[in-house]
């Protein structure tokens, strides 16, 4: 028997906002507070509310401990990926990490702050530097933050509304001319010193043609671009039969990485895993899947033919309890889906390029009507994973729907929250399949 492990592919989706355009009010304050009161161990400046912006704050509350994300600011203008991560306990500051710059106000290029290029003039370049072509022009549709982030249309090539956000991005390669008074003879003298800081329109795009989400910076002074993120991370492992120098992580390939006496708190059908045995609000529902703890079919003991198992209600086993409130089939608007949707998950086939658009037909459905769902697809190894008879495709949307609330599940105990981002912000996608001849 040759087994051949194709391609491995893991793309991770993240959309991460620069700033927290509908901040809670009273949480912003509450972070606030905080940060006044610390601000000798944070390190900040007595004016400090002028010298950042919350972008994030949230309270656990298992621990009690208030999480606040402050992005440096310079004219009320946010400095791109400045950032001072905070944490209070008992109203006292617990962690700190990252760090703000006490010399912005000096390095600067454009100390009034005042852009001399417009977000519509930003958007159109961003868009050439991408080799996007617009169906019509940057029209705002709405303003906010005294005009500093603006909201256009779709313009005919993105997915979402395209926006753009003024900040400072960091940088050493320009100089600027400033004066500075003697203390001995008050007279103001030129100095040139290095200007760390460009004014610049941040432009977000989400193209219809591609998997990709675009952060664009575009000069506010002269309307160059500065550079630019993609925030779609491709990643491709490879097939470690053929590439044997290149050293895969143990878990890829099936390899136990604890050492004697410890505990795999991953396992969640470990008693050790488990916190809470509260009965589940969901009804029953059983999926053939590849079954946690195995990282892929061939990791299973046994024939090929027994590379899968039945899982029964799995959400019984998640971290916490009220990781499952909502279930794994039931939506935020209390809609059941018979297929494999629910409130953190939607799995379903796309191989339209750049189509990133769902449906029933895509999807996984439930051979039995609600409110006893039944996903039970015995695929067949040595035909490929796309085809329906057998069900080749629907065991492996199965399989990528059971996996993904899982991950939501166990990651809901240690944190990942709705208050704290949780998954609502990330698509992951696992393709992995064994043939077998």
């Amino acid at each position: 028997m040759r087994k051949i492990i194709p391609l491995i592919v893991l793309m991770l989706l993240s959309v991460l906002f620069t700033m927290a355009q509908n901040l809670n009010p009273a949480e912003a304050d509450k972070a606030l507070q905080l940060v006044d009161a610390n601000k000798a161990s944070i390190g900040l400046s007595a004016d400090v509310r002028s010298s950042f912006v919350v972008s994030s704050t949230f309270e656990d509350q298992v621990t009690g401990t208030r999480y606040v994300y402050l992005l440096q600011a310079y004219k009320g203008i946010p400095v791109f990926n400045q950032m001072l991560v905070l944490s209070f306990k008992n109203g006292k500051l617990s962690t700190k990490s990252g760090v703000f710059d006490p010399e912005i106000e000096r390095l600067v290029n454009v100390p009034s702050g005042s852009p001399a290029v417009t977000a519509e003039s930003a958007v159109q370049s961003a868009l050439s530097d991408r080799g996007f072509r617009a169906s019509g022009f940057a029209i705002a549709l709405n303003r906010k933050d005294q005009g500093r982030f603006v909201e256009f249309g779709n313009m005919g090539i993105s997915q979402q509304n395209i926006t753009a956000q003024l900040m400072w991005v960091p940088t050493e390669d320009i100089s600027v001319a400033t004066k500075i008074a003697s203390p001995a003879t008050d007279v103001a003298t030129s100095s040139a010193i290095s200007a760390r800081y460009k004014l610049a329109w941040q432009v977000y795009i989400i193209p219809k043609t591609t998997s990709d989400y675009w952060l664009v910076r575009v000069n506010a002074a002269d309307n160059s671009i500065l550079g630019n993120t993609n925030l779609t991370d491709y990643d491709n492992w490879g097939d470690p039969n053929e590439n044997t120098s290149i050293k895969y992580p143990d878990f890829a390939m099936g390899k136990n990485t604890l050492g004697e006496g410890q505990k795999d708190l991953f396992d969640i059908n470990s008693k050790d895993a488990k916190t809470n045995d509260d009965p589940s609000l969901v009804s029953n529902a059983t999926y053939r899947v590849i079954p946690i703890p195995f990282e892929a079919p061939s990791f299973m003991p046994g024939a090929s033919t027994t590379w899968h198992a039945i899982r029964s209600n799995p959400w019984t086993n998640a971290t916490v309890a009220n990781a499952t409130t909502l279930n794994w089939h039931t939506g935020a608007a209390a809609t059941d889906y018979d297929y494999s949707r629910g409130n953190n998950v939607w799995a379903y086939q796309d191989r339209t390029p750049s189509n990133n658009t769902g449906s029933i037909a895509k999807s996984a459905s439930s051979t039995t009507p609600l409110p006893t769902l039944t996903f039970d697809f015995t695929p067949d190894y040595t035909l490929e994973p796309t085809v329906t008879t057998p069900p080749n495709q629907q065991f492996n949307i199965t399989n990528l729907f059971y996996w993904n609330n899982l991950i939501h599940d166990i990651f809901y105990g240690y944190g990942f929250t709705e208050v704290g981002g949780n998954f609502r912000m990330i698509t992951w996608a696992v393709v992995v399949w064994v043939t077998t001849m």
